[in-house]
């Protein structure tokens, strides 16, 4: 069972955000406790976000991802970040 600490927060992501601007992003109470991930995988936005400031492109460390979902996630990440 996974433990939701912003259900609202979740559900208005979903709702408006996620479905208009990133296709490829899911944010689902039951992958990784509703930490947005990239659609389909359990690869978080925020861990697309920390291999790229460790200098390590993406898509070397997970060579299943395409350009353009990590590009996707680390716009939701500078999104997530600005918010």
């Amino acid at each position: 069972m996974a433990v939701i600490f912003f259900p609202e927060l979740i559900a208005e992501l979903n709702q408006e955000l996620v479905p208009e601007q990133f296709e490829l992003i899911d944010v689902n109470p039951n992958v990784l406790g509703g930490a947005p991930v990239v659609k389909g995988t359990r690869i978080s936005t925020s861990t697309i976000s920390a291999v790229r400031e460790f200098g390590q492109h993406p898509t070397e460390a997970y060579p299943d991802l395409s350009e353009e979902q990590v590009a996707q996630a680390e716009r939701f990440q500078e999104f997530l970040e600005a918010a």
